[in-house]
C-alpha cells in the first residue's frame, strides 16, 4: 500500500461503515446468512453484514476529546464515537487538546502517542499536573501505530488509563470509551 493509500485508508473505512449503515438502517455488525459465499476467509460460513445494536456501548452524555495529527484517525474515531452517543471535540496537536481540557469539561481523552512537537506524553503529563477539578483526572487512552517503540506498562504507568495500537477496532475504541467512563 503507498503512503497516499495508507493516509486515505482511515477515510475509506468511514465510507465503509457509512455505506453498511445505509444497506441495514443504521444497523452495523456481522451475522450469519447461510447460503451466501463470502469473498472473505472465514472458518468456513458465510458473513454478510447484519444487525448487532445491542453491543454498541452507550456513549449519550459522554463528551470525548480526540487528539491526532491526522485528519483521518480524528474522522474515523469521531464518527465511531458518535455513532454511540459521544459529543466528540478534535485537535490535531497537544498543545491545542490542553487549550480544551483547560476550557472544556470533559469525561475522556484518546490521544495519539506520536505527534509532532508536543507528543502524547507530554500531553498526559500536563494533564495529571491538573488540579482534579481542572480536568487533572480525565480518564485518557493512549493510541499509537508504533507498538515497537512504546510499552503499554509505562505508557500506563505514565498517567494513561488504556493503550491500544493502531489500526484500532471502532467498536474496542468506543467499548474503551464506555469502560473507562463506567457505562
Amino acid at each position: 500500500m503507498t503512503e497516499r493509500t495508507w493516509k486515505s485508508f482511515p477515510r475509506y473505512i468511514c465510507g465503509l461503515f457509512d455505506k453498511m449503515a445505509a444497506l441495514n438502517e443504521g444497523r452495523l455488525g456481522l451475522v450469519e446468512k447461510p447460503g451466501l459465499e463470502s469473498e472473505a476467509p472465514t472458518r468456513g460460513h458465510p458473513l454478510m453484514i447484519g444487525a448487532v445494536v445491542e453491543d454498541r456501548p452507550n456513549l449519550n452524555d459522554i463528551h470525548v476529546l480526540v487528539v491526532d495529527d491526522y485528519n483521518d484517525t480524528l474522522e474515523l474515531f469521531s464518527a465511531a464515537l458518535e455513532q454511540c452517543g459521544a459529543n466528540v471535540l478534535k485537535a490535531r496537536t497537544a498543545r491545542d487538546a490542553l487549550t480544551i481540557i483547560k476550557t472544556v469539561r470533559l469525561n475522556a481523552i484518546i490521544s495519539d502517542l506520536a505527534m509532532p512537537a508536543e507528543d502524547g506524553l507530554w500531553l498526559v503529563e500536563q494533564l495529571r499536573r491538573l488540579k482534579s477539578d481542572q480536568g487533572g483526572s480525565i480518564p485518557a487512552i493512549a493510541v499509537t501505530a508504533h507498538r515497537d517503540r512504546y510499552n503499554a506498562e509505562r505508557v500506563i504507568a505514565l498517567g494513561f488509563e488504556a493503550f491500544l495500537t493502531k489500526p484500532v477496532d471502532p467498536f474496542n475504541l468506543a467499548r474503551t470509551v464506555a469502560s473507562l467512563v463506567g457505562r
